[in-house]
């Protein structure tokens, strides 16, 4: 029996619930019009269902059990490759993030103070930069204030830096495999990897 529509269930936690309201209340999100959020289903070997789901219900009560708001959304399901209790990923998508600043990861440290960034001056010196961290995205993670579009931020070698000091940069390049690895030797021109900031 092939069942279609199917509805898929899942649910966001508190935190998750009250982030992304804030997001929002920031300007840091735009919903998508009348809050029409397309569902996209994610199966157990990683691949995406070929029909995509639309939220059909919200429930507005917490769930003080699970610590979670349920959300049901509804697909079409015409070859029932979707079967009744089968665990499915989902990712939310129709929101957008304007003017966003997306950085490697591994380009953001924590100090004492929070969050920042090493940023890449015009005539190579480096400087430290307070930054406010968003959300990760796949190796990514987006900064909500702090950087501008088109600045150079420093990925990799970042350790030894000091206020400025002047370096030689050469383009970053993401790696698929992560290699292990000391940061840059404390010479007067030690070489790291950077970065631009670009809108995403």
């Amino acid at each position: 029996m092939v069942l279609s529509p199917i509805w898929v269930n899942f649910s966001l936690s508190e935190n998750e619930m009250q982030k992304f309201r804030d997001n929002i209340a920031k300007g840091f999100l735009i919903p998508p019009p009348n809050k029409n959020y397309e569902i996209e289903i994610i199966l157990v070997d990683g691949s995406i269902f070929p029909h995509t789901g639309r939220i059909t219900f919200a429930d507005p009560m917490y769930n003080s059990e699970t610590g979670t708001f349920l959300i049901r959304s509804s697909v079409e399901n015409p070859k029932g490759i979707l079967r009744p209790n089968q665990y499915v990923r989902v990712r939310v998508k129709g929101a957008i993030r304007p003017s966003a600043i997306l950085v490697p990861q591994q380009s953001v440290q924590l100090g004492a103070k929070g969050h920042f960034v090493w940023v890449v001056n015009p005539d190579d010196t480096v400087q430290q930069r307070p930054v406010e961290v968003g959300e990760w995205y796949g190796n990514n993670w987006f900064i909500n204030t702090g950087l501008k579009d088109g600045e150079r931020v420093v990925v990799e070698g970042g350790l030894s830096l000091r206020p400025e000091l002047k370096v030689k940069t050469q383009p970053y390049a993401e790696k698929t495999v992560s290699a292990s690895g000391g940061g840059v030797s404390a010479a007067n021109y030690p070489e790291v990897k950077s970065s631009p900031a670009p809108k995403h």
